[in-house]
């Protein structure tokens, strides 16, 4: 299982993070293929066909390896446009075609605005062999701005309202003894030693529910490349925190493959010749 913001992946899109040959597509692809995970949580992705761009270029349609794609509702009622500029991000899932899933309604309480501005999460269940549930996922791109500092300024206000909204979701879970993964872009530095939103999200719980994250005890060493809007330009930034998760309960953590928790780095030729992502994939194996 694997959880990629793909960066403004939108064909049709003039902002230059969006701007991406065939040899940028072939250099994502790759790095699907290199991930080989049966369910890839993506975000900051336009549509399908946009997402197409990279699947397609490793997929065959008959194969058993092909993936099928549930893109978020907010797609049908988000303006696309902000000053004549296209803005479309949205999350969703790539689940290879022998796995049995069923999509539950996407949590549209994320949009804290209820304007359709927020990203929605997307909601799937994985089903087992005998077609019962096994694992729910919900995958989410939180709100950007409050990376790790606590304060009154909106972006903080919006987060925290957010991780309410997760902190219900989860609940039902553990009330339905279900095994659940939230995984995607949380925007926040989760597993920084005592963050006050990580606290305050697991004491919200009742009791016998505790939140566990992959990313715990682990080093993130993510160099990219990033595009300064401000300064036009490009540049290469290492990020040492995490700010992608997969966060679950006691129940799915036993399902974890020890050790299995890895983040792809990119190389320092793809970063500096191709126009991939800002972020790296992240990536766990779970017995299912």
């Amino acid at each position: 299982m694997a959880s990629w913001n793909m960066r403004w992946l939108d064909s049709q899109s003039e902002r230059p993070e969006s701007l991406r040959r065939t040899a940028d597509y072939q250099a994502m692809a790759n790095t699907v293929k290199q991930l080989d995970a049966d369910v890839i949580a993506f975000q900051e992705v336009a549509d399908e066909q946009s997402l197409s761009l990279v699947m397609d270029m490793n997929n065959d349609a008959l194969s058993s390896n092909s993936y099928r794609i549930e893109l978020s509702t907010r797609q049908l009622h988000s303006k696309s446009t902000r000053s004549g500029v296209r803005w479309e991000q949205y999350v969703g899932f790539a689940i290879r075609s022998h796995i049995a899933y069923y999509r539950n309604p996407d949590l549209i309480a994320l949009d804290t605005t209820k304007q359709h501005y927020l990203r929605y999460g997307v909601d799937i269940t994985l089903l087992d062999n005998t077609r019962q549930p096994r694992l729910r996922l919900l995958t989410v791109h939180l709100k950007s701005g409050c990376f790790s500092a606590k304060s009154r300024k909106k972006s903080c206000t919006q987060l925290k309202q957010q991780f309410e909204s997760i902190e219900h979701w989860v609940e039902k879970r553990y009330k339905e003894k279900q095994p659940f993964i939230v995984l995607g872009d949380f925007n926040r530095h989760l597993t920084a030693p005592n963050d006050w939103l990580w606290r305050e999200l697991n004491d919200g719980f009742p009791f016998g529910l505790t939140l566990y994250a992959a990313t715990s005890g682990q080093k993130s060493n993510c160099t990219v490349r990033r595009y300064s809007r401000h300064k036009k330009r490009w540049f290469t930034h290492n990020y040492r925190q995490f700010i992608d998760h997969m966060i679950m309960g006691s129940t799915t953590k036993s399902m974890m493959v020890n050790g299995s928790f890895k983040q792809h780095e990119f190389q320092p030729s793809s970063v500096s010749h191709f126009n991939t992502s800002d972020h790296c994939p992240i990536k766990a194996t779970f017995n299912l």
